[in-house]
């Protein structure tokens, strides 16, 4: 049997985190691949607690420029220094966050650490279907999405399964969108509520629903709610099934 891709959630909250959700982030891996996406606080423990080694990291993956999804990247750097990594780690985004993440490094003197491993910076380009990482285990392509800040959604495709799953990142509905998650056997969408730039969980539902994904998980939801089980209720409204509210470490297949 073909082994499946496996995705962990490090994080599920929106922009306030509690002991129980950390901001929302995750891990994809593969045979041979593990991605990092995106990195909003000290991530070594996250990632050790999900039973994946930090330093065995084949990329990260920047969705956009806010603190609740890069504020984790230089520690990350740093521990990874630290516990002795040495071959280059590729550290992928948008031009707009690329450029902001190397000068707040700037600002730590990376240049200065003595044995630093080579990052290797990979601009993503804004436009639809970008390509953002291929390898043996997966192809993934990127679409501008309608947030504060450029920000783009991303689309994983699990070579030996020919799974895909496709992850929203900050955004409000939009058509972009709708076409990178057409018929994906995972939606991961946030679920902030309504307003501009994000989603509300009954828009998540109805973007799932054309879409005509297979699953829909919520994650970067208000964690502080008295009763999430109505963000969960809200989105399943519309999307016609079960909706899955995402919770930190847990794992899907795909």
């Amino acid at each position: 049997m073909t082994p499946s891709a496996q995705l962990t959630f490090l994080g599920t909250a929106f922009s306030i985190a509690t002991t129980q959700n950390d901001h929302t982030h995750f891990v994809v891996q593969g045979a041979k691949t593990t991605l990092l996406v995106d990195a909003p606080s000290p991530t070594v423990h996250r990632l050790q607690r999900a039973g994946v080694d930090p330093t065995a990291l084949s990329a990260i993956l920047l969705t956009h420029f806010h603190p609740d999804h890069v504020s984790g990247v230089w520690l990350l750097l740093m521990d990874l220094w630290l516990m002795g990594r040495k071959q280059s780690l590729p550290v992928i985004g948008l031009k707009h966050c690329i450029e902001r993440v190397q000068t707040v490094l700037k600002a730590f003197d990376v240049a200065g650490w003595a044995g630093m491993y080579p990052i290797e910076w990979v601009v993503v380009e804004e436009q639809v279907g970008a390509a953002v990482w291929e390898c043996e285990d997966f192809a993934v392509t990127a679409t501008p999405v309608m947030h504060f800040v450029p920000c783009i959604a991303l689309r994983f495709y699990h070579k030996p399964t020919a799974g895909v799953v496709v992850y929203s990142a900050d955004t409000q509905p939009c058509q972009n969108l709708l076409e990178l998650a057409h018929e994906a056997d995972w939606l991961i969408h946030e679920a902030t509520g309504l307003g501009v730039g994000h989603t509300s969980p009954e828009q998540a539902g109805w973007i799932a629903e054309q879409a005509k994904v297979k699953n829909l998980a919520l994650v970067h939801y208000d964690v502080l709610s008295p009763d999430p089980s109505q963000i969960q209720a809200g989105a399943q409204a519309v999307f016609g099934k079960d909706v899955w509210l995402a919770q930190d470490f847990k794992t899907i297949e795909f």
